[in-house]
């Protein structure tokens, strides 16, 4: 996710910075990867919060950038609302991240 006040221009077909948020969904195939490999290359590309969605668990892991390193704002599950710590109004209850319609 990039905020539109963070875009380029109305007539840019690229992004160059780092997202403000990424949101990465585990699979069972690449899980380990998705943890470990994307984890630190979101950390070094300096993308500001990072949320890991786990179908399995039905749960989400929320990351903030901390100086050069990832800090575990903490995990949410169920029922809980999570917000957003650098997005204002940005809120969803972790249940319905994982419904299927």
């Amino acid at each position: 996710f990039i905020r539109q006040a963070r875009w380029p221009g109305s007539g840019a077909k690229f992004f160059t910075g780092a997202p403000d948020l990424v949101v990465e969904v585990l699979s069972p195939s690449t899980g380990r990867a998705d943890q470990v490999i994307k984890f630190t290359a979101y950390e070094q590309a300096g993308v500001p919060e990072y949320w890991i969605a786990n179908p399995k668990t039905k749960s989400v892991q929320v990351f903030t950038l901390s100086g050069q390193e990832y800090a575990l704002v903490g995990e949410f599950v169920s029922d809980e609302k999570l917000t957003s710590p650098s997005l204002p109004g940005l809120e969803i209850v972790v249940a319905s991240l994982f419904q299927v319609e």
